[in-house]
């Protein structure tokens, strides 16, 4: 911050004489200690002079004569035209020594507002070369034009001729020129030119001083602001406004349904296999009304114990005749024949609206440029969004390099180069549009390369990118496709079904160093004693033959020497018991699970603490009674106990992740902890002694690919530290364990199908880029259609707002934008031509080209007589197989689930299966749970500890490390793709087909943006299954579109119709 002292003493040698050496007469004025004190001459009268600084008055005599010269102002009057000041030593006793400055026509002000604009605030944040926010820019610009003192603020001015409404405000390192603009004064050019070093020239200055100064923002974005602000204040129909009432009624509700339900009495708890609890529910009359009317809302509540905050659970079925309701939780958290009541826990509830009024605060009051940006583009005023041109490269040699290693293309295609373009030179926000196929998951790779490399040139320390997206899944999908400084992008938060980034990480890196060691191993080499030993260890943990095990282990012994040590335990082990141990994950899971910030602790922290005490953990006594009297509630938490909690997980951690004796399945815990000493022993013996080169670096390779085993969460713990970027849900980017700090740069994919309040919550961490990834025409975000009626209170032009996504708003409205901030992305590279012919024609207006598909790439290859050559099967199962039925509120259709696990048969018998994946995709919840049920019986799926279908081991993965087969709704699937999809329609009735029945002939099926994702995630066949007379006619064709259209393509040369 420049000071007047800056001026004072730059002309020294100028003023070096002008000292008036005086006697104080009266008055009083406290120096400052370590700069001078500057005063205001108020009069002379005779060889006395008056100084004023601040309230204090300062009256002297001067010994010699002086002699001051003054000017006339404009109006007439003599002026004395002076800097005057005391240095910090300057009285001593009663003398006191002023020194004085000529300088040009003095003037004192109370106050200035100094108004800039768009062009100054281009200026700075291109200087800076980063985001800031309006309030830092007002600092900037008084630092480096306004000359600070104790006495108030001095600018120093310099007018030109003729001219009243421009002049110049000279600073030190720099100047401005300055417009009166009706009565305002407005600042527009700064230019680089140093305060002048002669003092004639100064003396062209006039200082003028104001006891307040500041520089306020005056620009098309403030008049932007203001009208936003003033639509929340009077109509509140901007589009954060309506979410934040739609929020609140959602909030709300979830209180009210609590207190309708009140406590709910049991008793007859009785635990049954599997981890499932059955009770007796004991409604009053309100209550079981509630449950009989409200039943969806029942089993999706949360629930606890009256007086066991420690107790949380939902039901996993309900039968409203019987009251019976089952809990699965395989840590039982009831006892048996416990009896009590039951009461809704909204504690999720609250942690959700936490997050969300957190991040509006944020998006708000902390009023960086990306985020004042943001609310431009939301609201329909991107015309005003603050302008910050960045200058970058799309692609360089290094990202080429990446493109080609990770992705095996030698280049991006236009439309994708030029949305790295966008995104990473947008001074705030990008919306890139993707349909199906064209190769998001590529260009946000791609994307997230580029922006590290950037960060790399700019020494950045902290976190770079956080990938976030609506649902669990979604940001596991993407999270594998980003890597950062060679590492993948690890997800925080709940595990998901599938393949994570880090065991897709870890099978690659080993299928690398398979390839190495078959490369370098001479012809004649077997492998090491220490590597035969590690495969024996594998084939313990993963297949328990611990007989087969023993024997070769003995051969073994007979022909190599071991430490006297490790043969007598294997003499023991011989003579010992198999001790069972199947409890590391479980107990590992329930100490990570810990919550040891305040923030997580008062979501679920006691009741996790709970849980841990009802494990096996061998805690020490003292440990227990800590735990024990753990606080319920944040009102009762210290950091003391914080920092108490996290050291004991720390223990626990190191001791379980250690204990690598332990495993899965029933195994000998004791062998395998032979087994790994042992690979110790000869690892340290065959370390010295390799006869070549290659057969050293065999020997590397393959402890190495040995390490791979058992440690996937040190692994992906190490990847979390290092990597550059960090994944998480929407939600969790909220939690404390993603918003210690803001991130550079936040990449939001599937960005359409997120709450616009949810999609705040990552928005507010970024600091530089939001990069939002998406397509309106696929999943919307989640509509709870009583609230919307609830919130628009009849006013239905307000539904639409709500209907729209946060995604198709800003993308529509950055039409207006400059420089250009989206694109639509318009060459699909996943689906066969005739798949992508038909997405394209049927749902995107003909615009999405499939003209660089390699359809050799996308043939499946299959044998069987109705899939051979074939891209589209409709596998007809006619009403008189079975109609569709109610169950709840959802709907099922057991012939075509039959049918279907009948196909996976059928696909199973076809070699080329072997290297093909399926989808099979419903939009009914309870088709999901049925077609799983129907698949267990043929060995596909089989269930969880907590009584869910998962895909059995054997049909998780492919050869290729890809995930072999998934079952679920259509809302699981966003952003995936499989070679081959099944879609379950599910609806075969004979409701009347007039147009005020479509839905009740339909449901779900008339959401064309489902449809669009269902079909589009198969890259080589598409099987429908379902009733096709159903699909046949112009009321389909209405109502049905894409299955119309589908049923009309099986018609055709790649089409094909089986029953």
């Amino acid at each position: 911050m420049a000071k007047i002292e800056d001026i004072l003493h730059k002309y020294k040698e100028d003023t070096v004489r002008n000292i008036l050496n005086s006697r104080i007469v009266s008055g009083h004025i406290k120096l400052s200690p370590k700069s001078p004190t500057v005063l205001e001459l108020v009069k002379i009268e005779n060889d006395e002079m008056l100084f004023s600084h601040g309230k204090e008055h300062l009256r002297i005599h001067c010994y010699e004569e002086f002699s001051l010269h003054t000017d006339l102002s404009p109006d007439g009057i003599e002026k004395y035209n002076y800097l005057f000041w005391i240095e910090s030593d300057g009285i001593k006793d009663n003398a006191a020594k002023i020194h004085y400055m000529k300088t040009g026509r003095m003037e004192s002000h109370p106050n200035i507002d100094i108004a800039f604009g768009d062009d100054i605030i281009f200026y700075v944040t291109q200087r800076r070369n980063k985001q800031v926010s309006l309030e830092i820019i007002s600092r900037m610009l008084y630092s480096w034009f306004a000359f600070n003192s104790d006495n108030g603020s001095y600018l120093f001015i310099e007018t030109f001729p003729n001219s009243t409404r421009n002049f110049r405000i000279h600073g030190l390192e720099s100047h401005v020129d300055v417009n009166v603009e009706d009565g305002k004064w407005v600042i527009h050019r700064i230019t680089r030119k140093p305060f002048p070093s002669r003092y004639s020239d100064f003396l062209s200055y006039n200082p003028v001083r104001y006891s307040l100064l500041n520089f306020v923002e005056q620009s098309a974005a403030r008049e932007a602001s203001e009208t936003i602000n003033l639509r929340d204040k009077t109509t509140g129909d901007t589009v954060i406004s309506l979410w934040e009432k739609y929020s609140s009624i959602e909030q709300q509700r979830a209180s009210d349904f609590k207190t309708r339900m009140g406590k709910l009495s049991f008793c007859n708890s009785i635990q049954k296999k599997d981890g499932v609890t059955l009770i007796k529910l004991l409604p009053n009359e309100e209550q079981r009304s509630i449950i009989k009317e409200e039943s969806d809302a029942v089993l999706n509540a949360s629930f606890s114990v009256t007086g066991r905050s420690d107790v949380k659970f939902t039901f996993k079925t309900l039968d409203p005749h019987s009251m019976i309701a089952s809990i699965v939780d395989e840590d039982y958290p009831l006892k048996q024949n416990e009896e009590g009541a039951l009461e809704i826990d909204i504690r999720g509830d609250e942690a959700v609206d936490r997050r969300r009024k957190r991040a509006l605060r944020s998006f708000k009051d902390n009023a960086t440029l990306v985020l004042i940006n943001l609310r431009f583009a939301i609201e329909g005023n991107a015309s005003a969004m603050l302008p910050k041109p960045r200058k970058h490269k799309p692609l360089s040699d290094r990202t080429r390099a990446f493109i080609k290693k990770q992705f095996g293309i030698d280049d991006l295609t236009d439309d994708q180069k030029r949305a790295v373009d966008i995104a990473i030179n947008t001074p705030d926000v990008c919306v890139i549009q993707g349909p199906p196929g064209t190769g998001k998951s590529t260009v946000v790779a791609v994307i997230c390369q580029r922006l590290m490399e950037l960060a790399e040139k700019e020494n950045k320390a902290d976190k770079v990118i956080l990938v976030s997206a609506f649902q669990n899944d979604t940001v596991e999908h993407i999270a594998s496709k980003i890597y950062t400084n060679g590492l993948p992008t690890i997800k925080i938060g709940k595990d998901v079904q599938g393949i994570k980034a880090e065991e897709s990480f870890i099978y690659r890196m080993r299928n690398s160093i398979d390839d190495a060691i078959h490369k370098l191993a001479p012809e004649n080499y077997v492998g090491r004693i220490s590597k035969q030993l590690a495969d024996l260890r594998v084939l313990l943990e993963s297949e328990g033959n611990e007989d087969e095990v023993k024997t070769r282990i003995a051969q073994m012994l007979a022909s190599f020497d071991i430490s006297e040590d490790l043969r007598a335990e294997w003499n023991k082990l011989n003579r010992s018991i198999k001790i069972e141990s199947g409890e590391k994950d479980k107990l590992l899971a329930a100490v990570k699970g810990l919550r040891t910030n305040e923030d997580s602790y008062s979501d679920d922290g006691f009741i996790r603490i709970r849980k841990l005490l009802k494990t096996s953990l061998p805690l020490q006594e003292s440990e227990k009674m800590f735990l024990e009297d753990a606080p319920v509630d944040e009102e009762e938490l210290t950091e003391v106990f914080l920092a108490k909690l996290r050291a004991l997980q720390d223990k626990y951690i190191s001791a379980l992740l250690a204990d690598e004796n332990t495993v899965k399945g029933g195994v000998n815990t004791a062998l395998s902890s032979w087994l790994s000493d042992a690979i110790m022993e000869f690892r340290d013996k065959e370390e010295k002694s390799y006869d070549d080169l290659d057969t050293f670096l065999t020997a590397i390779l393959e402890t190495l690919r040995s390490d791979l085993f058992g440690n996937t969460q040190y692994i992906k713990d190490t990847i979390q530290q290092y990597a550059q970027s960090i994944a998480a849900t929407n939600q969790f980017a909220g939690s404390q364990d993603v918003s210690d700090t803001n991130y550079e740069n936040v990449v939001l994919e599937e960005a359409a199908r997120s709450n616009p309040l949810d999609l705040l919550i990552p928005m507010a961490r970024a600091s530089e880029r939001i990069i939002m990834v998406g397509d309106q025409f696929q999943l919307p975000h989640l509509l709870e259609n009583d609230i919307v009626d609830e919130a628009i209170k009849g006013e239905y032009e307000l539904r639409k707002k709500y209907e729209e996504s946060l995604f198709g708003i800003i993308f529509n409205n950055l039409e207006q934008a400059n420089p250009v901030r989206r694109i639509t992305l318009s060459n699909q590279f996943r689906m066969h031509p005739v798949i992508g012919n038909f997405i394209s024609k049927t749902y995107y207006n003909g615009i999405i080209s499939s003209d660089l598909v390699k359809i050799e790439s996308k043939q499946h290859g299959l044998q069987l007589p109705w899939a051979k050559g074939k891209v589209a099967v409709f596998c007809d199962v006619p009403r008189s197989c079975g109609s569709e039925y109610r169950g709840g509120k959802s709907k099922e259709r057991r012939a075509e689930a039959e049918r279907i696990v009948k196909l996976l048969d059928d696909l199973q018998k076809d070699p080329a299966f072997d290297h093909l994946n399926v989808g099979i995709i419903t939009f009914y919840s309870k088709q999901v749970e049925l077609i799983c049920e129907v698949a267990s019986g043929r060995g596909y799926t089989e269930l969880d500890g907590n009584g869910s279908y998962v895909i059995k081991p054997q049909y998780q993965m492919t050869p290729d490390g890809r995930e072999k087969l998934r079952i679920g709704s259509v809302d699981s699937f966003q952003g995936k793709e499989f070679d081959i999809v099944i879609l379950s329609t599910v609806r075969s009735n004979n409701f009347k087909r007039i147009d005020e029945n479509n839905l009740k002939v339909f449901g779900f099926l008339t959401l064309g943006n489902r449809l669009n994702v269902a079909f589009s995630r198969a890259q080589k066949l598409v099987i429908t299954v379902g009733d096709r007379n159903m699909f046949s006619d112009e009321f389909a064709e209405t109502y049905v579109k894409g299955l119309y259209e589908f049923n009309k393509l099986t018609e055709g040369e790649y089409g094909n119709r089986i029953q």
